[in-house]
């Protein structure tokens, strides 16, 4: 997968998108879309999504390496 690519994929990509992630091992991580950090500006050298869970009251700091898919929820 090419995060970058996947989230031009999403119309009117901002803060109010509500994403689904599903990583490695089954894990799913519902929230709000908050940020890309390409693999230039990172540390490791892989690009990172940022989701917002308010169910968990938590920021995830997702790897491009560590998501199979994206999808948004309604």
């Amino acid at each position: 997968m090419v995060l970058l690519n996947e989230l031009k994929k999403i119309e009117n990509l901002s803060d109010k998108t509500k994403l689904r992630i599903v990583c490695e091992g089954g894990i799913i991580i519902e929230g709000e879309y908050r940020g890309y950090t390409s693999a230039l500006n990172n540390e490791p050298e892989v690009a990172q999504l940022d989701i917002y869970s308010k169910k968990n009251n938590t920021m995830y700091g997702l790897l491009e390496t560590e998501i199979i898919s994206i999808s948004i929820i309604n």
